[in-house]
């Protein structure tokens, strides 16, 4: 789980894990110091926001047959990146929701990165087994994200 600000750097961590996955079955060097990377059988991505009036798809509704059709796909080897989980809704029932897709994704055994600003996700995330909590925020000084945690 990733927390922080708007303009943080959550949804670029994002992107970047997702094409450094892409890149590296592709046979296509990474460009790190140091990076080990499985083999991912799908790379499951829900970043952006998919509202359609003319599907009469609002942001959350877009964002659930995205998550539906992503843990439909999902396995033990498959990578699952989920921009603002919970959002577009009210926020304690998005969190509840982002916590029981979460477990769903747990359950599955893949790999998930989700970025939030729930704090009760936050708060699954410091206590739920297997689950790590990271956190960028905004420098000033130098106008990019950093990494805090």
């Amino acid at each position: 789980m990733i927390s922080g600000p708007n303009t943080g750097g959550k949804t670029v961590a994002l992107k970047t894990i997702g094409l450094a996955a892409l890149a590296t079955q592709s046979a296509i060097p990474v460009a790190a110091q140091r990076a080990m990377l499985p083999l991912f059988d799908h790379v499951l991505v829900d970043i952006g926001d998919e509202q359609s009036i003319a599907a009469d798809l609002s942001t959350f509704s877009a964002h659930m047959l995205n998550l539906k059709s992503i843990l439909a796909t999902a396995t033990r080897e498959s990578l699952v990146l989920v921009d603002e989980m919970g959002t577009g809704t009210a926020p304690e029932e998005g969190a509840a929701l982002a916590v029981a897709l979460l477990e769903e994704f747990r359950a599955k055994g893949c790999l998930v990165l989700a970025t939030t600003h729930h704090d009760r996700l936050k708060a699954y995330a410091s206590t739920a087994e297997g689950v790590l909590n990271g956190a960028v925020e905004f420098d000033d000084v130098n106008l990019r994200g950093r990494r805090t945690g």
